[in-house]
């Protein structure tokens, strides 16, 4: 959904940063490619990234998302996932939000590269 993350994580394939990159979908066209996947019988979305939270229009994707009636997920690294967020999820009607844990304490901020972002996630 966005190549743009608060994190740069070692194992990252989608070589995210925390910037802005050209040539990715705005609004309308996330809304016209739903429309398509929906056309070809797609029954299920994973938003991901980068990270989800971080893109402004989420919620009018989601929205729209369950709307055409995809079976609704969310893939975060859980740094930004507030109660303002997860309110606004559970609202949204997802079916499932992911939060990535890539091991304990130690093991987890070493892969994401960012002390501290083990208890983020699990806030």
């Amino acid at each position: 959904l966005i190549r743009r993350c608060n994190l740069n994580c070692r194992h990252c394939y989608a070589t995210s940063a925390d910037t802005d990159f050209k040539g990715e979908l705005d609004t309308a066209e996330a809304l016209r490619v739903l429309d398509q996947l929906h056309d070809v019988r797609v029954p299920a979305l994973i938003l991901s990234g980068g990270e989800p939270l971080l893109r402004p229009d989420l919620y009018e994707i989601a929205a729209r998302a369950r709307a055409l009636g995809f079976h609704l997920s969310l893939s975060s690294n859980g740094t930004l996932l507030d109660a303002g967020h997860a309110a606004r999820l559970a609202a949204a009607g997802f079916d499932y939000v992911g939060v990535s844990l890539d091991g304990l304490p130690a093991t987890h901020d070493r892969f994401r590269r960012s002390d501290g972002a083990f208890a983020q996630a699990l806030a």
